[in-house]
């Protein structure tokens, strides 16, 4: 099955806007500053993980986690497996 494209408004320069089509996880998960999420690509499901951070007051993201983020990834990825096996 796949999932449908979510279409988001991107200004451009002038007073236009332009509909992109963005894709959309079919699945996502946060535990704690880590989040995990399944995407479908094509008959196979991939899984990314990231972490947020606000450096100098702007959110920012990164795959480099912390002794302190490991079990948050963990756990977020033991959701992602168990999403996968049904």
């Amino acid at each position: 099955m796949s999932y449908p494209a979510t279409r988001t408004e991107q200004p451009t320069a002038g007073k236009e806007t332009v509909m992109s089509d963005s894709p959309k996880p079919v699945r996502e998960w946060r535990i704690g500053s880590v989040k995990t999420a399944v995407w479908k690509n094509g008959d196979k499901m991939s899984v990314t993980i990231e972490k947020s951070y606000k450096k100098e007051g702007t959110w920012e993201k990164t795959n480099t986690l912390f002794h302190d983020d490991v079990a948050c990834a963990i756990k977020a990825l033991e959701h992602a497996e168990e999403f996968l096996a049904r």
